[in-house]
């Protein structure tokens, strides 16, 4: 459950959102009728939450959030497998989180973003599969915008690269980290700036790759930094782990964060298995609506909502 947000952040929403209760319900409103009457997507008593999460994400723009849900369900169910999590795959991604591979920082910076670390090396040390690393890090980006701070601040993001060999690409093959990258930005997570340390010259060409996949202006928040004391020319101390300069111990945001961690990968399980998508009928429009220049098929113009 979030806790209760702070006067920060009710005024951090209410500035740069400048959104009313009026328009929040109304918005709400207008999505569950969307949702009704959409030709290949059910989804039966979906909860506020959910939806307010896209609203917010997605800065209210209707066409936006549609499209924002559509292609995460979409993208969700391309890696279905991954969302279906077994007993002993569950007991592995909590082995994984006790390592740090990934961990939220317990501390935000001054504009409320959440700092999260990516250890590409121990992901390596730890020999995780594709399938594991792809079900652990949706059970942690899950956790990630499920909460309510984050969905107004946005996270930032440290990839520590340091000491990685070529196995990495074993870890996540270039096409399925291509097909994550393009279809990042459907993801109700604002990830307002990456920084990538200690990037290996065998990695620059991956990377560019990657990038070239963005816009422009998600490309001016992607940071290359020679080694970790290069963070404090970004961060303060109090956001950042002690081996990079800061007064953070991993021990501490393990803990802090683990509790929203197993929400995370709960809702993961939870929400795969109340949504039914008929990906055929999506094929079938989305070609008949390609010559339209429609970048969705479930606008409110395309269902007759008004």
């Amino acid at each position: 459950m979030n806790e209760k947000l702070s006067e920060f952040f009710i005024e951090k929403a209410k500035n740069e959102l400048e959104i009313t209760e009026s328009i929040k319900e109304q918005s709400i409103k207008q999505f569950r009728e969307w949702l009704n009457k959409h030709p290949f997507i059910k989804y039966p008593k979906i909860d506020e939450k959910i939806i307010i999460k896209y609203l917010r994400t997605n800065k209210y723009s209707m066409p936006k959030v549609f499209e924002s849900f559509e292609k995460s369900l979409l993208y969700g169910r391309s890696f279905k497998s991954n969302m279906e999590i077994s007993l002993t795959t569950e007991k592995k991604i909590r082995e994984i989180y006790n390592t740090g591979a990934f961990l939220a920082m317990k501390q935000r910076d001054n504009s409320g973003a959440q700092i999260y670390i990516i250890k590409y090396k121990l992901f390596e040390d730890f020999k995780v599969s594709a399938d594991e690393f792809l079900t652990f890090s949706t059970s942690f980006s899950m956790a990630l915008e499920n909460e309510e701070k984050n969905q107004i601040s946005g996270v930032k993001c440290i990839m520590d690269c340091r000491d990685v060999s070529f196995n990495i690409f074993n870890i996540l093959p270039l096409k399925t980290a291509l097909h994550f990258i393009k279809n990042k930005k459907y993801i109700p997570l604002k990830i307002k700036q990456t920084y990538i340390i200690g990037l290996p010259a065998f990695a620059v060409s991956f990377v560019n790759s990657c990038k070239s996949l963005l816009n422009k202006k998600n490309q001016e928040r992607v940071f290359l930094l020679n080694d970790e004391n290069e963070l404090l020319n970004y961060f303060e101390p109090n956001v950042l782990l002690e081996e990079f300069g800061g007064n953070l111990k991993i021990d501490e945001c393990l803990e802090e964060f683990r509790k929203k961690f197993i929400n995370g990968n709960n809702f993961m399980k939870e929400f795969n298995s109340k949504f039914e998508i008929d990906e055929e009928v999506y094929k079938k429009l989305r070609k008949e609506n390609y010559n339209e220049g429609a970048e969705f098929v479930g606008s409110f113009r395309k269902l007759e909502i008004d």
